[in-house]
């Protein structure tokens, strides 16, 4: 964040507010990108200066770009890649799609399966504990008590 303010400083930007978003680039809800569209909308706002493209959002800069210029608002990107081909760019953008939609997927099952193995663990765990106290005051068997066989 330091380096975006002192990017904004160099260049004589004033700014006003600092929004950040915690979460998917790829997730339209975030509280303060939905703020951050009230406000260009309401004329509130005229540079909005990110690190890299896809920190604003993954899919669809161009889009925000065209918007944001309809409100007489520009979006400056400091860390712009302009080596990247359009091919690379694409398959960047897939993956982080799907990326992003599988770790919705099975992040669930994960956790669902962790929660799972945990309660198992400490059923076993305490099967183990009560185990143990029953054989404290017991002395062990001796061979043949337990059905064996010589």
């Amino acid at each position: 964040m330091a380096f975006l303010q002192s990017f904004a400083a160099g260049r004589g930007y004033v700014i006003g507010e600092t929004l950040t978003d915690i979460g998917s680039a790829l997730n339209y809800r975030r509280e303060n990108l939905l703020r951050l569209l009230s406000m260009i909308v309401a004329s509130e706002v005229d540079k909005v200066i990110v690190a890299h493209k896809d920190r604003l959002v993954r899919l669809g800069f161009e889009f925000l770009e065209e918007l944001f210029a309809k409100f007489s608002a520009e979006i400056v990107v400091v860390n712009r890649d302009e080596r990247a081909e359009p091919a690379q760019e694409t398959a960047e953008d897939m993956t982080a799609t799907v990326q992003h939609f599988a770790a919705r997927r099975y992040g669930k099952r994960s956790y669902r399966r962790k929660s799972l193995v945990d309660a198992i663990k400490r059923e076993v765990q305490g099967h183990e504990e009560a185990q143990a106290d029953d054989t404290d005051d017991e002395p062990p068997p001796q061979p043949g008590e337990m059905g064996e066989t010589s």
